[in-house]
């Protein structure tokens, strides 16, 4: 896939309900913390089920109480809009209760509501303390890190040469036996890039593409995959 199809659809991925998830996972608390518009803790007020011509539930509209606000700036009130699909939070909603909440406006009535990626971190409160406590320790970090993936599923490449390129240093490692590798640097902006044969591109579902902008405690996520050879 070429790269400029991986950046509009990186593009909507990032302001609608996710059907996928993104890679690489998991998603590191301090990824998604620095790339959500808003991350509060809330209590579920009201459940509003929508239906689809069928009559079948398509989404549900949750109706929302802030109760502290982490990131960003967010009402009193809110709504978070979740389609009855693949791309719907991965833990049970429950009237009454409180959730951790990582937020992008949707897409839904040109961003009346707010979105979720089901695969991230927001889930129920009580459930949540470790991924509170990371997100209360960012503020005392230096630098950041940037996580690379290469090869998806059975695919993943061992040994391949990565770098990152940024502030007038270059950084480069082999990924393990995952297809990992990890680069601990100082804030500032980066390029990534996986050389060798075969020739790997950014995944289309990556989190971040190759160019990443490093804030203090901030973290990327950035997933290649082989290239598509050109006929």
């Amino acid at each position: 896939m070429q790269f400029g199809v991986a950046l509009a659809l990186s593009a909507i991925l990032s302001t609608s309900a996710w059907s996928l998830c993104g890679e690489p996972r998991p998603r590191l608390v301090c990824a998604e913390y620095f790339h959500s518009n808003v991350v509060v803790s809330a209590k579920l007020v009201r459940t509003q089920p929508v239906l689809g011509k069928d009559g079948e539930l398509s989404a549900n509209i949750y109706h929302m109480e802030t109760l502290q606000t982490l990131r960003g700036a967010i009402s009193s009130e809110f709504q978070v809009f979740e389609g009855n699909d693949s791309g719907r939070a991965g833990f049970f909603w429950k009237n009454g209760n409180s959730y951790l909440l990582f937020l992008f406006p949707s897409r839904e009535k040109k961003g009346a509501y707010w979105g979720l990626d089901g695969c991230g971190n927001s889930g129920p409160l009580k459930q949540n303390e470790p991924v509170l406590n990371e997100i209360r320790a960012l503020s005392g970090r230096r630098g950041g890190s940037i996580e690379v993936g290469v090869g998806l599923g059975i695919g993943e490449v061992q040994g391949a040469k990565v770098s990152a390129t940024g502030n007038g240093t270059s950084y480069s490692a082999l990924t393990d036996q995952h297809g990992r590798s990890v680069f601990h640097v100082p804030s500032g902006r980066y390029y990534i890039k996986v050389t060798g044969d075969p020739p790997h591109e950014p995944y289309f579902l990556s989190y971040e593409q190759p160019n990443v902008t490093i804030e203090n405690g901030a973290c990327a996520q950035i997933q290649f995959e082989e290239a598509v050879k050109q006929r």
